[in-house]
């Protein structure tokens, strides 16, 4: 006998199921901490359409729940965001129409089904890859159910589904995810699997896919950040384990501490690495936004990168547009985006200020390269021991980072998310 799999909407309604056993890249979405274990009334209050068969103290829910936007942007640092999904749309309803058009020559001598067939082609020749979205998003919102193969009426929702019946089932969820609201919960129930034999209480579902994702396909192995030295690499993992938790387990950001040397340079000779290795995931080398970085930017160019490899520099800081410096003609507040940023300027002024205000940049020597002297901010050490300081009292008590200054951290992790999800742009054009 069978066992299932189910992803469903907070209300039961299902979006896509497996059977015997779930797509080992469709495991890769979720992590041990969205574990859920419901039973009786409370599992059947989170998915009353799916027991409608069921007492409600029968009822069983074990699996994972997360929130619709965290899926959302789990799949997007995998490659399979909003642009990819629209692309593919474009793609599969050329082919809906193509297929419904053999067909119409195959029933040439039955009018009725050549009609039937012309209407459901005229009904999907009037969708787009845009209003698809449109179409789909209002009519969940109408309660139309998702997935439901034999009553597909043209324009309900799973009529609009049924253009992803034999895709990737990552695409058919972020299909979806668009236009769900961000809080609203998504579960992917394994209760059934369970008791099946298929699949052990104890198992992490995660783990176990990832063996295989890592063969099987780059387009779900994990994004790695690489940067200028170890710090940087501790300064974005807590970053993200504190500000998008649901993404912690989703990037890599590798210190390599056998490295003998940090900096740009030493950066730039990674990148080129693993260029030449053909490492398959994607991979963005985020430089400071100084002149050193922007020195050894000059010879490592985009474009003479595979496609899943790009280099980006730390994003301009308000901050940084008039920031106290320290050098041999005085001390001057001015911009120093492009000539003295490091990551340790995007610690917040919590980190970065001591008793007598802001610490300085300190100018250093002259880069002959870019033509313009290189800065750094002074008390380096004391910087990265209060961030440290910070990091641990959010991870005691999250509630304190209400009162702490993130906005600059934040502004960076959206920068390097946006970096990652280009990568995505950029391996559909170049396959």
């Amino acid at each position: 006998m069978s066992s299932y799999a189910t992803t469903y909407l907070a209300d039961g309604r299902p979006i896509c199921s497996f059977r015997d056993g779930v797509d080992q890249l469709f495991y890769t979405l979720f992590m041990r901490s969205d574990w859920v274990e419901l039973h009786g009334q409370e599992a059947y209050e989170l998915a009353p359409k799916s027991f409608v068969d069921f007492d409600p103290e029968e009822a069983v829910i074990i699996g994972f729940r997360v929130a619709a936007g965290s899926l959302r942007d789990r799949l997007d640092v995998m490659g399979v965001d909003r642009e990819t999904v629209r692309s593919e749309l474009e793609v599969l309803l050329e082919e809906q129409t193509d297929r419904k058009s053999h067909l119409v020559e195959s029933f040439a001598t039955s009018p009725d089904v050549v009609a039937q067939i012309e209407t459901d082609i005229g009904a999907w020749a009037a969708v787009d890859s845009e209003s698809w979205f449109v179409q789909l998003g209002e009519r969940i919102q109408a309660g139309d159910h998702v997935d439901r193969p034999g009553q597909r009426t043209p324009g309900s929702a799973s009529w609009l589904m049924s253009l992803w019946d034999y895709h990737d089932p990552r695409y058919r969820l972020r299909a979806v995810l668009e236009v769900l609201p961000a809080d609203l919960e998504i579960t992917l129930d394994l209760a059934d699997l369970i008791e099946g034999g298929w699949l052990g209480p104890d198992d992490d579902p995660r783990t176990v896919a990832s063996d295989f994702v890592a063969y099987a396909s780059h387009g779900g192995l994990d994004p790695i950040v690489l940067t200028e030295g170890r710090f940087d690499a501790e300064v974005l993992a807590a970053t993200l384990e504190l500000r998008r938790p649901h993404l912690a387990s989703f990037i890599r950001f590798p210190d390599f501490n056998q490295r003998p040397e940090g900096g740009a340079a030493a950066l730039r000779q990674t990148i080129r690495a693993f260029a030449s290795a053909g490492i398959p995931n994607r991979v963005v080398g985020l430089f400071d936004n100084d002149s050193a970085a922007r020195d050894a930017m000059r010879s490592i160019s985009n474009d003479a990168l595979p496609p899943n490899i790009v280099t980006t520099r730390l994003p301009p800081l308000e901050l940084a547009r008039q920031y106290p410096t320290r050098g041999p003609q005085g001390d001057h507040a001015m911009d120093v985006n492009g000539l003295a940023v490091s990551i340790e300027l995007f610690l917040g002024t919590d980190v970065l200020a001591d008793s007598s205000g802001l610490r300085p940049v300190e100018w250093g020597g002259y880069v002959s390269g870019v033509s313009n002297y290189q800065g750094a901010i002074t008390d380096k050490g004391a910087v990265q021991d209060a961030f440290r300081t910070k990091v641990a009292s959010a991870r005691n008590n999250p509630a304190v980072m209400e009162t702490q200054d993130w906005a600059a951290l934040d502004e960076l992790l959206e920068h390097l998310l946006s970096s990652i999800r280009g990568l995505s742009i950029s391996q559909r054009q170049h396959p």
